[in-house]
């Protein structure tokens, strides 16, 4: 609607410039030469403003569209990463649920399809008491995600830490290398 608004402008401005220059035609204040002049040289600034203003907003909206499936997607990124290696209790289940339809919105096909694989697995799992990976798509998800934001490509898997669960024994942090798996 905006844009709308913005055309309208330039047209209110491009009618009261050519009524304005009619007007001192008929009241002969300026001559054909300099009129024809002056209205080429009006409808070029005019034309350049329209054009300049729809690329920049043209410009904006895809920045702000970008910068929105970023955040999304490091919404998504981080649920994703927060669920590996853990077990699947309801708070897990809610970050997965809320992981998917997050990944179908603003996902790529590759990342959806790695998604409905992984929930797929996910349900499996949760029958047969097995274990799931998450690697393939959290490695997707980061890599894209780093070229998005104009990162350096980073190699290798993703790395999880976990510590022990509250009551357990004391002991280090647990960390897990490209085993990201929930079950």
């Amino acid at each position: 609607m905006g844009g709308n608004r913005d055309e309208m402008a330039v047209l209110a401005v491009a009618v009261v410039a050519a009524f304005a220059l009619l007007l001192s035609l008929f009241m002969g204040v300026l001559d054909w030469n300099a009129a024809a002049t002056n209205s080429v040289a009006g409808l070029v600034v005019v034309a350049g403003w329209f054009v300049a203003h729809r690329l920049n907003v043209t410009r904006e909206k895809a920045a702000k569209r970008r910068e929105g499936r970023v955040r999304a997607l490091e919404a998504a990124y981080l649920r994703l990463a927060s669920s590996s290696n853990r077990p699947v209790d309801k708070e897990v289940r809610e970050k997965l649920e809320a992981f998917m339809a997050e990944i179908q919105l603003y996902g790529t096909p590759r990342q959806i399809g790695l998604a409905i694989e992984l929930g797929a697995g996910l349900l499996r799992a949760s029958r047969e008491k097995g274990k799931v990976n998450y690697d393939e798509l959290l490695c997707d998800l980061r890599d894209e995600l780093r070229a998005e934001l104009g990162l350096e490509t980073v190699t290798g898997k993703v790395w999880a830490l976990r510590f022990p669960n509250a009551g357990a024994a004391p002991g280090p942090a647990v960390g897990v290398t490209g085993e990201n798996a929930t079950g």
